[in-house]
């Protein structure tokens, strides 16, 4: 990408979503997919992170987001992530304040961590576009998928305890993502009903219609009403355990293979592990 910004100075299927959003009447969220902005765009980005040339190639991941490597003029590389939320600022704010704390617990892995910009040393920025755009240090490793388990297994226990000591001074309730107990803001509707509203195009007449009727579970239906038996015992359970007063705390609440990393075959175990 020569010309533009860069060396740093010190300091769901669409389908079946289209259906769920027509049927509730709902604003259809982004696509998934691998995404891509504009030059100028993305130089708009790096512009608030680095100075001078850099360089920018694509990666082979990345699903919700515009992700690509950055390479400066003195051979460092980065993570560009150009946010693909609709414009969700507070989503941003709110996941990058749960890093910066988790960032600063003693952990046997490391989670990522942004730069901040050269100007105010912000750690994510709204760029024209209306999105939000960051840059991280790349965690060295690959990408776990089957070949740790334990060790996999281990570091999500310590990360859960970990969030477990995260302080928002009483923010918790106004995450962006509500809870997926009380993904509703109507008061009047109980955890047994609010649970099926964790996705905006949904709720629990939806849910049940579509996995009785769509034709595209057809090629799996044994599973599906597998599934659906598993939800329906679950609801009256849901109903009683909060009625209990149990404590209640942040989690990762999308842990996946594609999202965790791990170098020399350990992560959380002996040698340091790498989480990203």
């Amino acid at each position: 990408m020569p010309g533009g910004p860069s060396s740093r100075s010190p300091a769901a299927p669409t389908t079946y979503l289209s259906t769920l959003c027509a049927i509730s009447g709902t604003k259809a969220a982004p696509e998934t997919g691998h995404h891509t902005v504009p030059d100028a765009l993305r130089d708009e980005a790096l512009a608030h992170f680095f100075e001078g040339p850099c360089k920018c190639t694509p990666t082979t991941g990345g699903v919700n987001n515009v992700v690509q490597y950055v390479e400066t003029a003195n051979g460092e590389r980065y993570i560009l992530r150009v946010y693909n939320n609709g414009g969700k600022s507070e989503k941003v704010a709110f996941e990058h304040e749960l890093l910066l704390q988790l960032g600063q617990q003693d952990l046997s892995f490391q989670v990522p961590r942004a730069l901040p910009t050269l100007r105010d040393g912000a750690r994510h920025v709204k760029l024209s576009s209306g999105d939000d755009a960051c840059v991280f240090e790349i965690i060295p490793g690959t990408l776990a998928k089957t070949t740790s388990p334990r060790e996999v297994g281990r570091a999500t226990g310590e990360l859960c305890t970990a969030m477990g000591r995260i302080d928002l001074g009483g923010r918790e309730a106004e995450a962006p993502v509500p809870p997926y107990y009380d993904a509703n803001p109507n008061p009047s509707l109980t955890p047994l009903a609010t649970v099926f509203h964790v996705h905006h195009s949904i709720n629990r007449e939806i849910f049940y219609q579509q996995v009785a009727e769509n034709p595209g579970f057809s090629v799996c239906r044994a599973d599906i009403d597998y599934l659906t038996a598993e939800i329906t015992a679950m609801e009256p359970k849901l109903e009683a355990y909060q009625q209990l007063g149990l404590p209640m705390q942040l989690i990762h609440g999308d842990l996946h293979v594609r999202g965790l990393g791990v170098q020399g075959w350990l992560l959380g175990g002996g040698a340091k592990g790498r989480a990203v």
